[in-house]
């Protein structure tokens, strides 16, 4: 009976590594969702999916998301048979909730032995960003987009700490270099941060913004940032640039999201450098914001 299992393991193991990864996710969560889907329907006699069952195909699926480019390979099995319109944007409700449950499970650090909070998020982080860095040509990619944006916010409730250091972090760094948090000392007629760079960060903050709600946690993780943004805001105004439009949208996005108090204070801090109860960044003295010669802004 050992014996027997050991092989079937070992064979499952095989099937699990050579099979196409979105087929072996979709049996997966066929598995753990049939009895569910059967008493919905008033079928009679339905026993509950056991729990053993349930804990291999939640350790299975671990294991799947967990290898490189597992996320995306996830992705594809749970939302292949996704509703979507030309724009990525998901038609049916109940679709939207079945985002919200995945972005959760992702979030989540599963109960399996050997996996730290610590090891899970690095492994998932930069998966997540590979989502958002991705090119959108399909709306398959945009969908998996909005998904990466609703297990970003999921992540930020979990573990916000980590969340905002492996993907934030990455996805702000070319901001990183324009605050006094930064050491880093500057020579004089440095290009501190290039006009692409600067852009592209800007063009995926603004998408981003465009995809949650106002209530996002990302909102929230970009009222520390607001200061600099508002800066580079400011250096867009009465120019040709190719970020006003996006950087005013991403200042009304977080101005909205908070409080009436907070956004005033939020306001008074910009305009006239007022103490603020708000944790912000400061923008660094000896960076400005000057228009490049693409049409976007470059810090120098």
């Amino acid at each position: 009976m050992w014996e027997d299992r050991q092989y079937l393991t070992l064979d499952l193991q095989r099937l699990l590594e050579t099979t196409y990864q979105p087929i072996i996710v979709r049996e997966l969560l066929l598995l753990l969702s049939s009895a569910s889907q059967l008493k919905a329907k008033g079928v009679p006699g339905v026993k509950s999916t056991p729990q053993w069952l349930k804990d291999i195909c939640g350790q299975l699926l671990t294991q799947c998301l967990l290898r490189k480019g597992g996320l995306s390979q996830v992705i594809l099995g749970t939302f292949d048979a996704w509703s979507v319109d030309s724009s990525g944007g998901v038609v049916s409700e109940t679709d939207w909730q079945k985002c919200e449950t995945f972005a959760k499970i992702v979030a989540r650090v599963p109960s399996r032995k050997g996996v730290t909070v610590e090891s899970y998020y690095e492994r998932i982080s930069s998966q997540v960003v590979e989502l958002f860095l991705q090119p959108q040509g399909s709306s398959m990619d945009k969908v998996a987009f909005r998904i990466a944006c609703a297990i970003v916010g999921a992540m930020l409730e979990e573990q916000p700490e980590q969340t905002s250091h492996l993907v934030l972090g990455k996805i702000f760094s070319p901001l990183f270099i324009c605050i006094n948090e930064q050491s880093v000392s500057l020579s004089e007629n440095d290009m501190v941060v290039p006009e692409e760079d600067l852009g592209k960060c800007i063009e995926l903050i603004h998408k981003m913004v465009s995809c949650v709600d106002p209530n996002h946690p990302l909102l929230t993780a970009l009222v520390p940032w607001f200061p600099l943004l508002f800066e580079i805001t400011v250096a867009t105004q009465g120019t040709v640039s190719y970020l006003r439009v996006p950087c005013e949208e991403i200042l009304g996005a977080v101005y909205h999201s908070q409080p009436v108090k907070s956004a005033i204070e939020l306001m008074h801090r910009c305009l006239f450098k007022t103490d603020c109860c708000i944790p912000l960044v400061t923008p660094r003295d000896d960076v400005a914001f000057k228009l490049g010669g693409s049409g976007g802004i470059q810090a120098i």
